[in-house]
């Protein structure tokens, strides 16, 4: 299958779905990752930050493969940006989405069925 050539839903197909867009706030009485001052500083605020996620030794790694990965598409003519749909084109970006750091904290605020649908990676300094 070509990932690429999954249509987006386009505006009219979007307004037509049955849902509500807004914050809902978290009632969580027995989160297994985040304790309750951060759930309510969540609530409060409408995002939680920082949380701890990956040592320094994955952060690395996953930088070199970012690296490597935007050498191999900028060598072709493509930039950051054409990188879609990395998490079904590279195990090691999907791990990362399924990472406990990140989906621990993530299904306290939001519930286990978790959908990983984009991935956004941005370079930073090291």
């Amino acid at each position: 299958m070509d990932v690429d050539s999954i249509p987006n839903p386009t505006d009219e197909e979007l307004r037509a779905l049955d849902r509500e867009i807004g914050f809902v706030p978290v009632a969580n009485d027995s989160p297994k990752h985040l304790p309750a001052e951060q759930i309510a500083r969540y609530n409060e605020h409408g995002y939680l930050m920082p949380l701890e996620g990956l040592d320094k030794g994955e952060i690395s790694e996953l930088r070199d493969f970012f690296d490597g990965v935007l050498a191999e598409a900028q060598a072709v003519g493509k930039g950051s940006y054409s990188i879609n749909t990395a998490h079904l084109r590279f195990g090691r970006i999907y791990d990362l989405m399924s990472h406990p750091s990140i989906l621990g904290p993530v299904s306290d605020l939001l519930g286990s069925d978790i959908v990983k649908r984009l991935v956004r990676i941005r370079r930073g300094q090291a």
